[in-house]
């Protein structure tokens, strides 16, 4: 989020984009956590750049990450996120 904040998007994107592989179900653990959290900056860096519909697909699998680890505590700031990606897109 360090590298979005400066406007430095290609770098942010690899990054997360690294992030989101890396913190897939498999056989080293549970990432639901960190998994979320990623998603839902890439779906902030989607927003940005005015890709809207990634930025919601990037979202709802947050959410459904989080629903499949019977994890909704972590859910508010995913919900808060997709508010803004809706109304910046007029839903």
């Amino acid at each position: 989020m360090q590298l979005l904040k400066i406007k430095d998007t290609e770098s942010s994107y690899e990054l997360l984009v690294w992030c989101e592989n890396a913190t897939v179900q498999g056989a080293y653990g549970d990432f639901s956590k960190l998994r979320n959290i990623t998603l839902n900056n890439l779906g902030c860096l989607y927003r940005r750049v005015g890709k809207l519909k990634q930025a919601i697909n990037c979202l709802r699998e947050a959410l459904s990450t989080l629903q499949k680890s019977n994890n909704m505590i972590d859910s508010a700031n995913t919900y808060l996120n997709l508010s803004a990606v809706l109304s910046q897109w007029g839903k």
